[in-house]
């Protein structure tokens, strides 16, 4: 099953170079951290800004080669999770016959950004990597939903943090940090550092 994604933010990441990028799943709440590059992150952003070049960028070039070739871009689907990093597809059109491309994540995202297409997730994907929007409480049964609030209960110990992925950390960092909670922002930072 699909599930739609929008884009709700980017912002700097705690690794250096990189930007985190966070897709929304509006039925349930869920958020999807993915972590992307400088110049991704530039080429999504201007966009967003309504900003344009002088120069076609590369994303932009790329789109305007595909639309001169009479290809339509129909959808982004981000369709695997595998040691930590996200795989997607473009769906497009070319001559009548609906085909798919295998792509990274990031260059697909900008795609969809500038063809204004929309984002999915295999909602496998988002029960093992999603988190809760503002740290609420998932179900327990649901796996993948992150709870800011309660994965560290007694706030002394950062031994839960060790499951999440890196791009799950930059997040969860983050919004301690808008939440001014910055003791447990310090045990998030340490276990990023501890996989440097």
């Amino acid at each position: 099953m699909l599930v739609r994604l929008v884009l709700e933010s980017l912002f700097p990441a705690h690794s250096h170079g990189a930007y985190t990028l966070s897709l929304f799943d509006e039925e349930k709440e869920r958020i999807l951290p993915i972590l992307i590059g400088t110049n991704e992150a530039q080429a999504i952003n201007l966009e967003l800004e309504g900003i344009s070049t002088q120069r076609p960028l590369t994303h932009d070039l790329l789109l305007n080669f595909l639309l001169e070739l009479d290809v339509k871009i129909e959808k982004i689907v981000i369709n695997d999770f595998k040691e930590g990093i996200f795989h997607s597809e473009i769906h497009y059109v070319h001559n009548g016959e609906n085909k798919v491309m295998d792509s990274r994540t990031s260059d697909a995202i900008c795609l969809a950004v500038k063809a204004e297409v929309d984002i999915f997730a295999l909602d496998k994907i988002m029960d093992e990597v999603a988190y809760n929007q503002q740290g609420k409480k998932g179900s327990e049964d649901e796996p993948g939903r992150l709870s800011i609030d309660e994965l560290i209960p007694d706030g002394k110990s950062s031994d839960g943090f060790s499951e999440y992925s890196v791009s799950q950390l930059d997040i969860m960092l983050q919004e301690s940090i808008n939440r001014e909670d910055y003791s447990k922002a310090a045990m998030i930072r340490d276990e990023i550092s501890k996989r440097k």
